[in-house]
């Protein structure tokens, strides 16, 4: 999308090549950002036209630098964005008229963790349907009850509108859909198809054919609106900001024959908005329980290989800890068994001396004689 927004400013006269360098300078990309803010709105329309006639469709919308960082999940952008008003629309039919739901990334805009079999289940559960819309006409729709729902719990409000069938008629299956967007002209009954920026004519004011009092009516109705949203107040004096609770929108329909006029209505195809938020969401939920349950189950051999090392490690260890044992033994035993006092208690031995006797010589006297 990038790439085609500067070929389109090349178109424009904005750039001087159709290719955008590889590492632009920011300057360079303001440059042409206050160029295309010059040139006038149809004759850009007319340059994108012409890049459409030549095979580039702009289909997409650049979610990236400066306004967001491209690694951010999507949930979480929406969450992070500061709280302001907001209208959600969409058409009755969106991009039923697209054949394209065997490419499509089911169930990629919930990042769910099972795609395959989210997608598996999804086709499964499909084939029971006689009339349905098609993937991407069900994630639009559920998209939009999760950021109405996301931006009125900001406690700002939010206004979700749909455009209808003017023809006030029943389903119509999407091969026949598909049948009569190629086939049909304006003024048939299935003239104005709601499918995917169908409603542009009105918002842009841009008329593409001849309107009916019908057109004109809901013509009258989108320049309403959509400038009194933009200037602060409330689109239109009849349309309710949304209730998560209630899910209302106002339908935009018009068949001033048979009474049909724009309205509030309940229920913003909850059958839809139910199947993926609720019963999808929990079937991918269910995958991840059962993974986690089976993986505690399962038991792992982890019986270790014959080793010399690891053989000679274990006899190593084994050693030191009977040496540890020998050693914590000989500390216990050295605690408790009896230890002399400390030096300053301990009595002085008393040795034990044997007495010497000096005795002097005897001197033998003979006996006296009387005298």
């Amino acid at each position: 999308m990038v790439d085609l927004t500067w070929q389109l400013a090349h178109e424009a006269g904005c750039t001087t090549s159709r290719f955008r360098p590889d590492k632009p300078a920011p300057s360079d990309d303001a440059n042409v950002v206050a160029c295309l803010r010059k040139v006038d709105a149809l004759e850009l329309l007319a340059k994108q036209r012409l890049l459409e006639e030549r095979g580039m469709l702009m289909d997409g919308i650049v979610y990236g630098p400066p306004f967001v960082n491209e690694d951010l999940p999507i949930e979480d952008f929406v969450m992070e964005c500061s709280a302001r008003p907001m209208i959600c629309s969409s058409t009755r039919f969106e991009f039923d008229m697209w054949k394209t739901e065997e490419t499509d990334d089911v169930g990629s805009f919930l990042r769910v963790s099972h795609p395959e079999q989210v997608r598996e289940k999804y086709f499964y559960d499909m084939s029971f349907k006689d009339h349905r819309h098609k993937y991407l006409t069900q994630a639009s729709f559920t998209n939009n009850v999760m950021y109405s729902t996301a931006f009125t719990k900001k406690g700002v409000n939010v206004y979700l509108m749909e455009f209808e069938d003017f023809s006030g008629g029943g389903e119509i299956a999407a091969d026949e859909l598909v049948s009569l967007f190629v086939t049909t002209s304006p003024h048939s009954s299935h003239g104005n198809l709601q499918i995917h920026s169908s409603d542009m004519p009105f918002f842009i004011g841009l008329h593409m054919r001849n309107f009916t009092a019908d057109d004109e009516l809901v013509d009258r109705f989108y320049a309403k609106s959509f400038i009194n949203f933009i200037h602060g107040r409330k689109p239109d004096k009849d349309w309710l900001p949304f209730d998560p609770s209630k899910r209302n929108y106002y339908s935009v329909e018009a068949n001033i024959e048979k009474g049909i006029f724009p309205s509030n209505k309940l229920d913003y195809h909850s059958e839809i908005v139910d199947y993926w938020l609720h019963n999808m969401t929990e079937f991918d939920r269910s995958l991840s329980r059962e993974a986690d349950t089976q993986l505690l189950s399962e038991q792992v051999d982890v019986t270790p290989g014959f080793s010399i090392f690891r053989t000679a490690l274990s006899a190593l260890l084994f050693g030191l800890s009977l040496a540890l044992v020998f050693f914590i033994l000989m500390a216990v035993w050295a605690t408790f068994s009896p230890q002399d006092p400390p030096n300053h208690e301990q009595v002085p031995l008393v040795h034990r001396k044997e007495t010497q006797i000096n005795r002097k010589q005897t001197v033998i006297v003979s006996s006296l004689k009387r005298r």
